[in-house]
């Protein structure tokens, strides 16, 4: 059993310091992804700024390559809502997709900058700008001439800046809040729903199964669906670089599980290390080993896979690369869902009704 009162002994006979398990998730992975979120949200800022004091084809590109490298930094924050990032509703607020752009054209015609509340959740964050800057032409001077429009060319631009500065926001909240969070996160010790190991294996498993396996793959490929196929619900629908998120998202999973350093190569303790400590092993093999393995060769599926996840959903095909990506993902939930947790003591709080 592993116990709250001592943070070092986590079994019988086995010792094992999860202060310096915290405090690497903090001082080497959660704030440094966050602070370069939040630098990447403010470069994509400063773009969407100058493309409304000049509206040209090359700062209409540069929003858009910006708002790409953003949407890849997200993938590794999503991993990490805990503390102030769940106190914002993290996920929820930046990447709900497919976006509702039926939604977002009533409120650019009413001049509505409202984003709080349910019936906002698919109007805002990476999928809505994602319709904004890619989605709203086929060509770059017909996306041009969505915002040069004489009649309403000024509300669409309003509405970019809104979304915009609403990401903004949420990003240096979460940047500028987090080092005074964290005495509260690496003396939040034990494994129990409220404690930062217990949060982070939920959001963790929530994140891979729910975001990554479920969200980016399986509903696109028709797994989730009755094998009836949805390009349309594909991240990053017109942008049109749904496997690199994807890509981005299973390294992000495997990086942290390591306990990598955001923007490094150094590994220092992460959920791999804890298993060790605790002699996890599943048929006669080393549990961290076997994740580490399944989680490189989901990545390696995705990668596997022929061109962007839209035109890879048009037609279901079982034997498809986008089903077989699934399948490798799919291998994983079971062994860090179950095993993992298991071995941890660590409770999943969260449904999916998925039988796993």
């Amino acid at each position: 059993m592993l116990t709250a009162c001592d943070d070092s002994k986590i079994g019988e006979g086995v010792e094992y310091d999860r202060t310096a398990f915290l405090e690497n998730l903090a001082d080497n992975i959660i704030i440094p992804s966050f602070t370069d979120f939040n630098n990447k949200v403010n470069d994509l800022n400063t773009a969407v700024l100058a493309f409304e004091t000049a509206q040209s084809e090359s700062n209409l590109k540069i929003v858009q390559e910006a708002l790409k490298t953003a949407w890849l930094s997200y993938q590794y924050v999503a991993y990490l809502e805990v503390g102030p990032s769940a106190a914002l509703f993290f996920r929820e607020e930046v990447n709900i997709f497919p976006s509702d752009t039926i939604a977002i054209s009533s409120k650019i015609e009413n001049a509505d900058y409202v984003f709080t509340g349910a019936s906002n959740i698919d109007v805002k964050g990476f999928p809505a700008l994602d319709y904004l800057v890619n989605g709203v032409g086929v060509t770059s001077v017909d996306r041009l001439n969505f915002y040069t429009d004489e009649a309403e060319g000024k509300l669409r631009i309003d509405y970019l800046i809104q979304v915009t500065a609403e990401l903004k926001r949420i990003a240096n909240t979460v940047q500028e809040a987090w080092p005074a969070y964290r005495e509260t996160f690496v003396t939040a010790l034990g494994t129990d729903i409220g404690s930062s190991t217990g949060i982070l294996v939920n959001e963790f498993n929530k994140q891979f199964d729910l975001r990554l396996k479920n969200g980016k793959v399986g509903i696109p490929s028709g797994v989730k669906s009755f094998e009836r196929t949805n390009p349309d619900k594909v991240e990053s629908y017109y942008g049109g670089y749904s496997k690199e998120l994807a890509m981005a998202s299973t390294q992000a999973a495997l990086m942290i599980f390591k306990g990598q350093h955001f923007g490094g190569s150094t590994d220092g303790e992460g959920f791999d290390d804890y298993l060790n400590a605790l002699n996890a092993e599943v048929n006669g093999q080393a549990l961290s080993i076997t994740i580490i393995d399944a989680i490189q060769f989901g990545f390696d599926q995705i990668e596997a896979v022929e061109g962007d996840f839209k035109s890879a959903a048009q037609v279901y095909n079982a034997d498809g690369d986008l089903v077989e990506a699934y399948n490798a993902l799919q291998a994983v939930i079971p062994l860090i869902k179950v095993d993992m947790t298991s071995e941890m003591g660590v409770t999943i709080a969260f449904q999916d009704n998925d039988g796993d």
